[in-house]
């Protein structure tokens, strides 16, 4: 697997003059980004008082969190339980939550994968249902919105980064509480660390976040590709899409794939006017049968063009593909 090789390394953002210190030799690992995002939290603010809409955001976070922690059950034993969960960020009305793999092979990837990205669209399906039921008060949602993305941790394609605590003991959690922080470099850093991810993948997934809708479930192009090797997955991907993002891919229009249980109705599952309210429906329905080839001979097409792009300097790898 290309970059699987390199090793990641974890950087300290510099509070003086002084060069960074050197980079923290680690074995190469895979984390999967799972974000919740609370649709129409704009709206929601500006039809009830502060304290009523405070209360909805945070009863958001305790579900979402809740509701992620059940992706690492004991069933996934490929995966390593203690501690591979961890809730990333709190960013405003959104809960991202990531999830380290273990020293897996490609054919693992390939065989645990399914089993988390499946668990993913049932939490989406649950919280959108959360909504739902918390009534007129919280009518000004949309529901909730789902996006996955893979990122490898090395000395290529994304890094680590330190964050200063706020304090010499560490961040504060959510209960405004301080904890201890481990050492700087440590592996395990990024658990209690106050810590950033920065790279490609990140940048690609959080791009794609837009492009998800209340209810749905998007994946990344990586993840998308990895998943359609796979047998019977292949059949639950739906190509909504093409979106310019700028500096991805050079540019190149980026694939937007939706993971659906049953691909079968989804196009039901559309209520009448979403075709006209959504430009990614939109142009799913103008779209609609101009693939004529399986979703996994179509993402290996556009891997395969992409990369041989000569105005991309280096070109790109998939590392969980190649």
């Amino acid at each position: 697997m290309p970059g699987q090789n390199a090793e990641p390394h974890t950087t300290n953002i510099p509070q003086t003059e002084q060069p960074p210190p050197e980079p923290q030799p680690e074995r190469p690992f895979t984390l999967l980004f799972f974000s919740l995002d609370l649709a129409g939290s704009s709206a929601l603010k500006q039809s009830l008082p502060l304290g009523k809409w405070m209360s909805l955001i945070c009863e958001f976070y305790e579900e979402a969190v809740r509701e992620q922690q059940t992706l690492a059950t004991d069933d996934d034993r490929q995966i390593d339980l203690n501690g591979s969960l961890f809730p990333w960020k709190y960013i405003g009305d959104e809960v991202i939550c990531a999830y380290r793999l273990t020293e897996m092979s490609f054919a693992e990837l390939k065989d645990v994968l399914p089993k988390l990205v499946s668990k993913c669209r049932v939490v989406v399906e649950k919280l959108d249902g959360w909504v739902r039921s918390k009534g007129k008060d919280a009518k000004a949602l949309r529901g909730v919105k789902g996006t996955a993305w893979l990122a490898l941790i090395d000395s290529k394609y994304n890094s680590i980064v330190e964050i200063p605590p706020r304090s010499s003991r560490g961040p504060a959690n959510m209960s405004g509480e301080l904890e201890d922080a481990e050492p700087n470099g440590s592996q395990e850093a990024y658990r209690n660390q106050p810590i950033d991810f920065l790279g490609r993948h990140m940048d690609e997934g959080f791009r794609l976040a837009s492009c998800s809708e209340p209810g749905r479930l998007a994946v990344s192009f990586d993840l998308a590709r990895l998943l359609s090797l796979g047998s019977q997955q292949e059949d639950k991907l739906v190509m909504i899409s093409y979106q310019n993002f700028k500096g991805i891919w050079g540019s190149r229009y980026y694939p937007i794939i939706w993971y659906e249980e049953n691909t079968g109705s989804f196009e039901g599952s559309v209520e009448y006017d979403g075709w006209f309210s959504s430009p990614l429906l939109a142009d799913y329905a103008k779209r609609r049968g101009q693939d004529k080839i399986k979703i996994s001979d179509l993402l290996k097409n556009i891997q395969e063009s992409v990369q041989q792009d000569p105005g991309l300097n280096d070109g790109l790898e998939w590392p969980w593909t190649d």
